[in-house]
């Protein structure tokens, strides 16, 4: 694979950015047989470059699946006043569909259930699936907004935002080595000013919010077969599918139908190989 632009080699130490090789790791990470129905969509959506508003179900079995999506996107399950932030942002986006399409939503999905298990009734096949999925999509419209407005607020530089999305990246990336995933090199790098006014002149929108890979990483993994599960452990540990930007996405590495083969399996009780 080429080399992206403005890249660096990596140095030991987590502090500088740039790149890391090494011999592939005997032991592997996630595994086939580990996916779940929900790592399989969230793969489909990465690679698609989907949007959540326009699903009509999620796939969690369990409480610690949910939890584990909640700390991906930075709420702590056992923290009180995080929570409390859960359930806020519940109780706006019922207020808002009640107000702007007078919408009644069953007390059970309002406020009768804690909003954590709002993700399980949209995982079911109850009577209240339905309003379970209007009212999360709701909140997580909510919750972005008042993260972008909260972004504003602070007056954070993009250097320092840049700084602690990098530190993220390296951490979980060396977890993953650590732990025996296969990863021959990783590298990441910022766009360089050229770069991203070269990117607008070509774009028909010219507005410098709408480049997304201002920041960008690369993983290279051995084989064609270590794809599928270090992009599922990536949506696990790293990557939201709540935030795959919509239609950003370019799949030049994977035949999807042959995810869907693999997400038969796992629905059928068993998983198959690429």
């Amino acid at each position: 694979m080429p080399t992206t632009d403005n890249a660096t080699p990596a140095s030991p130490a987590p502090a500088a950015p740039g790149a890391t090789t090494g011999e592939r790791p005997r032991p592997r990470g996630l595994r086939y047989e580990d996916f779940t129905i929900g790592d399989l969509t969230a793969i489909r959506n990465l690679l698609r470059g989907g949007s959540v508003i326009d699903w009509h179900r999620l796939s969690y079995a369990d409480h610690a699946e949910v939890d584990r999506f909640l700390r991906l996107n930075e709420f702590d399950p056992e923290n009180d006043e995080e929570m409390a932030r859960l359930e806020d942002t519940r109780s706006d986006a019922v207020e808002y569909l009640s107000r702007a399409f007078a919408m009644a939503i069953p007390d059970e999905v309002a406020g009768d259930l804690p909003a954590r298990d709002l993700f399980l009734v949209a995982s079911s096949h109850g009577p209240h699936q339905k309003w379970a999925c209007v009212v999360l999509k709701v909140m997580h419209i909510i919750h972005h907004i008042n993260g972008r407005a909260g972004l504003l607020k602070m007056s954070v530089s993009d250097e320092i935002i840049f700084r602690e999305i990098e530190l993220k990246v390296m951490q979980v990336v060396e977890q993953l080595r650590a732990a025996g995933a296969p990863l021959t090199e990783w590298e990441w790098s910022r766009k360089p000013f050229d770069s991203q006014v070269t990117k607008l002149l070509a774009k028909r929108s010219t507005l410098a919010a709408n480049i997304y890979d201002k920041l960008r990483f690369r993983l290279i993994v051995p084989t064609p077969d270590d794809l599928v599960p270090m992009i599922a452990t990536l949506t696990r540990q790293l990557i939201p599918f709540n935030y795959v930007v919509p239609g950003e996405s370019v799949n030049q590495l994977l035949d999807l139908q042959q995810v869907a083969c693999i997400e038969g399996s796992v629905d059928g009780g068993h998983v198959g190989r690429l």
